[in-house]
């Protein structure tokens, strides 16, 4: 059952961006973690983990943000506000 005093929330553009940065921080540091295991015997480690980041931080946070702006336009568990 739907309260009368329902609200419509939508997310702003600022909060969608933060969200985006400080997912990434979280993800692209289980994958610096994950490419240091992955090439820990190789002598150029570090390079490669970083390579690997750097490339994996630019496209998953345009990725997210393009995700996170299209479901803020799919109505799918959407309260309308009453007026």
């Amino acid at each position: 059952m739907k309260s009368k005093n329902s609200k419509r929330w939508n997310a702003s553009v600022s909060r969608s961006i933060f969200k985006t940065i400080t997912w990434r921080i979280i993800a692209t540091g289980t994958t610096g973690i994950l490419a240091f295991i992955f090439f820990r015997n190789d002598p150029n480690v570090v390079h490669k983990t970083f390579m690997v980041m750097a490339v994996e931080v630019v496209a998953k946070m345009l990725f997210y943000y393009l995700h996170e702006r299209i479901w803020n336009i799919v109505k799918f568990g959407k309260v309308i506000q009453n007026t």
